[in-house]
């Protein structure tokens, strides 16, 4: 699933950009701030310890995107002049495979027209030749 959504995204995270993100977004954002839930040690001696600073946590405000490049596996939606494409080409080849019967089709109603002036007069004349056959043999 994770393979067919990277298909779908025409950008990715460049795997090798070894770039550490800004300390400051374009918005102006720190990437880490001051954990407000922390607070100084009872404990805490400023001449002994030192200046006492609170934890750093990353700032949920903060927005950062690492560099992109083009994915090497998208595949664009098919455009619909392509999706037009293909089905003429669908078409033409339904065409190539029905033109033999069609030219078969067109050679026997030749061949009925040449040996009759009435192609239905054909299927008369066979049956009436039957009939006389079957006339005769009686």
């Amino acid at each position: 699933q994770q393979q067919q959504q990277q298909q779908q995204e025409k950008y990715i995270p460049d795997p090798n950009d070894t770039t550490p993100p800004p300390s400051i977004d374009s918005k102006g954002n720190a990437r880490m701030i001051a954990d407000p839930s922390d607070t100084k040690p009872d404990l805490w001696d400023d001449e002994d310890d030192g200046e006492w600073e609170p934890l750093r946590i990353l700032n949920p405000k903060y927005e950062w995107q690492p560099r992109m490049i083009p994915n090497p596996n998208y595949t664009p939606p098919p455009s619909s002049f392509s999706v037009l494409l293909s089905l003429l080409e669908k078409f033409a080849g339904e065409v190539n495979g029905a033109a033999p019967w069609l030219v078969l089709g067109v050679l026997i109603a030749s061949l009925l027209h040449l040996f009759t002036s009435n192609p239905l007069d054909f299927m008369t004349l066979t049956n009436n030749n039957n009939n006389n056959k079957k006339k005769r043999l009686k």
